[in-house]
């Protein structure tokens, strides 16, 4: 993917933040067409000229916020969401994914996480705007949640995911980059899947995952 090409929308509520990163995905090839300040700028300049990438800082705290990923994710269906949780991170991933963002990262991250990320996300866009048909993403409330029946602990579908790919014995870094997450966001689903089923390791997670009719051997 040549990254000339691709325009980022960068919104975030610091200004030392929002320039800081302006320049480093500038120096790394990309355009960054927008920033915005506060959800309501965003959507103005979202509506406008659609993005490529969208680069949210996400406060949970914030509900609009995340009101404002499921605004943009269902009027600009090509648009990358990568949404940024500086807090409360365990609770940040889950909330930003039911809001419909494609990957999610810590703010801690490393700046070739970022941009892995900007680029396995396009590239899952662009795969689904050449194809045969274009499918408008399902609506938050019919995403499935899965109870395991033993422990009763609610999991979401991306973790059903991560367990399943762990039995197939896919490594972090493969799964990162399968479902276009960080090896870090990838090791905190993990530790939120150990701490919901009480397992202690990967092994534990695949008897878990076989037990409970996730994964067949």
């Amino acid at each position: 993917m040549q990254t000339s090409r691709l325009h980022i929308l960068l919104a975030d509520n610091n200004e030392i933040y929002r320039y800081g990163l302006k320049l480093l995905l500038e120096e790394a090839g990309f355009a960054v067409t927008a920033t915005a300040s506060d959800s309501q700028a965003l959507l103005s300049v979202a509506k406008h000229m659609p993005p490529d990438i969208l680069l949210i800082n996400t406060d949970i705290r914030d509900s609009s916020i995340l009101k404002t990923i499921s605004q943009v994710r269902d009027f600009s269906i090509f648009t990358g969401i990568i949404a940024i949780c500086s807090s409360h991170e365990k609770l940040c991933i889950a909330k930003a994914e039911d809001a419909g963002a494609h990957a999610v990262l810590s703010a801690s991250c490393e700046k070739k996480e970022l941009l892995d990320t900007i680029d396995n996300v396009r590239m899952r866009i662009q795969s689904r705007e050449n194809g045969p048909s274009i499918l408008k993403p399902a609506a938050n409330h019919i995403r499935q949640r899965l109870y395991t029946t033993d422990q009763k602990q609610l999991l979401s579908p991306k973790e059903i995911e991560i367990i399943r790919m762990i039995c197939q014995g896919f490594s972090t870094k493969e799964i990162g980059h399968a479902l276009s997450q960080g090896a870090r966001t990838v090791d905190g689903y993990r530790r939120i899947i150990l701490k919901k089923i009480e397992a202690r390791n990967p092994v534990d997670i695949v008897m878990y995952a076989i037990r409970n009719g996730l994964h067949q051997v």
